[in-house]
């Protein structure tokens, strides 16, 4: 009786902990249970892959094992493709192979051949010697070929790889036909005759797309920027590629995204050697609506600023042309001989001893970003020179004079822009002052005066006006304007239209003589 009732005390006992743990399990929340089940799924999926990378592994062994007892039973030394795991296909080329020590101590005889010292097909094609590609003679030089250069991520855009394939039909270069970035390796095979078309004809065809011609500049930024650095020899071929450089502006100059990467190449190779007196002679040629000063003003300026030098009107012209955030309007560019010696006369009558550039501490920092893609340019060390661009004050004064001398020519602008080709006649002249004339106007007035000196000389009215090759028959304004223009220069005229007297006809005769001040 006590073990049966035992038995039963035991048997309760179990069905109260079930209860107690089911009612522990119900009281779990539905999200608990559905974190473990995928920890569970989980778990299992790596036990599966666990035991199937086992069973290849061993399989492999096997493999080696077997392979090895039919080569040489007192070797063990095995040799398989890498391909052969997934084909089971023994091959002949040992190239494909690497040996395996089984059984033994660790050894060096695994090696993967270093892709580095490999021997590379790519070479520079020096300047003025020809290379054959895919059946076109490319004359020059000054070009990379062959079929890597670079890193794998970072090929370089202009390699030409005969490898790649070129079409067989003729393209017209004047198309665009590739990207804005393009390179040799991945434009189409169109355009990759196109270019070979377009360098065969020795890089001069005016109307070829521009893309051809950066494709071109890539290698000459590769060979300045990489390959000159580390190689002497390579660093005195720098004048041959600026000379390319300056030849490829000539021609594809008026765009302005090529102007804008070549002018600031040629700079950046100018500038390696820094010359400290570079402010004391002329400024460097500067050219209106470019998209940055061009680093060699940038350094004058900065001398001047260094050395407290005072900005005479020549500097002055230059700083104004070439800074982008100095606005400028069409009478700039339209007469820019007229509009320059005009803000010259302005600019000393206005600042007569010259600005004095202030010294501020934002230092001057020279730097290039290549067209390629895949380059970037050494920092150039110009030492310790303030930064002009980095103020305001004599850019607002520059900004005013500007303005000053565009109002003034607007008249004269309008003129050139209906009648470019007669930018010499009376009628365009009598837009400006008379200081303002060309050179052979203004000799002409200097014969009047010579001739008239202190007295008079008499002629047709006619022969007044061809002599500044008037166009034909003047009107009243044109007269009066033409009379204020002698008067300037102490020249009368008879009769006087300044006081009224009727506008003389072509046929009637006038006299010149001359006036007191």
């Amino acid at each position: 009786m006590a073990r049966k009732k035992a038995k039963n005390s035991t048997g309760t006992g179990i069905l109260i902990i079930f209860a107690l743990a089911f009612g522990a399990f119900a009281s779990i929340p539905k999200n608990a249970w559905i974190a473990i089940g995928i920890v569970a799924c989980i778990v299992a999926i790596m036990w599966l892959l666990a035991t199937r990378t086992k069973r290849q592994l061993e399989q492999i062994q096997r493999s080696a094992s077997a392979t090895t007892h039919l080569r040489e039973p007192r070797s063990k030394d095995v040799t398989f493709s890498m391909h052969e795991v997934a084909s089971s296909n023994m091959s002949e080329e040992p190239s494909d192979f690497f040996t395996v020590q089984l059984g033994s101590p660790p050894s060096a005889s695994f090696k993967i051949p270093d892709a580095s010292k490999q021997k590379s097909d790519t070479r520079w094609v020096p300047a003025g010697e020809s290379v054959t590609v895919s059946g076109f003679s490319l004359p020059g030089g000054m070009l990379y070929v062959g079929s890597a250069l670079g890193r794998y991520d970072a090929q370089e855009p202009s390699l030409i790889n005969p490898k790649l394939r070129i079409t067989k039909s003729y393209v017209d270069i004047e198309e665009r036909l590739m990207p804005y970035w393009p390179s040799f390796h991945s434009i189409s095979p169109e355009a990759r005759r196109g270019y070979l078309q377009w360098l065969e004809g020795g890089r001069r065809d005016p109307l070829a797309d521009t893309g051809y011609v950066f494709l071109f500049f890539y290698g000459l930024e590769r060979r300045a920027l990489v390959d000159a650095v580390s190689d002497p020899q390579v660093k005195a071929e720098i004048p041959l590629i600026t000379k390319e450089v300056q030849r490829l502006l000539d021609i594809y100059g008026d765009n302005r995204s090529f102007r804008g990467y070549a002018e600031g190449f040629l700079d950046y190779l100018s500038n390696q050697a820094l010359n400290p007196n570079l402010y004391l002679g002329p400024p460097p040629d500067a050219v209106a609506y470019s998209y940055e000063m061009p680093l060699p003003l940038r350094i004058g300026l900065g001398q001047h600023a260094a050395n407290k030098r005072p900005l005479d009107a020549n500097w002055a012209l230059a700083w104004a042309l070439a800074d982008p955030n100095i606005s400028k309007r069409t009478p700039v560019t339209r007469c820019k001989e007229v509009f320059a010696a005009l803000f010259k006369l302005k600019y000393a009558s206005t600042h007569p001893t010259g600005l004095i550039l202030a010294q501020n501490k934002t230092k001057l920092k020279a730097s290039y970003r290549p067209a390629s893609a895949v380059l970037m340019a050494p920092a150039v060390n110009l030492g310790d020179l303030p930064d002009v661009m980095a103020t305001s004050g004599t850019r607002k004064n520059l900004q005013l004079i500007v303005e000053l001398c565009t109002s003034e020519l607007e008249p004269y602008s309008r003129y050139l822009g209906r009648n470019a080709e007669n930018a010499e006649a009376l009628e365009g002249l009598l837009q400006l002052p008379v200081t303002l004339w060309p050179a052979p106007a203004r000799a002409e007035l200097d014969d009047l005066q010579h001739r008239i000196g202190d007295d008079l000389i008499a002629m047709s009215f006619g022969e007044l006006a061809g002599r500044f090759k008037s166009a034909g028959a003047l009107s009243r304004d044109k007269v009066l304007a033409l009379a204020r223009a002698l008067e300037s220069l102490h020249i009368g005229m008879e009769p006087d239209v300044l006081a009224g007297s009727k506008t003389p006809k072509a046929e009637d005769q006038i006299a010149l003589f001359v006036t007191q001040p």
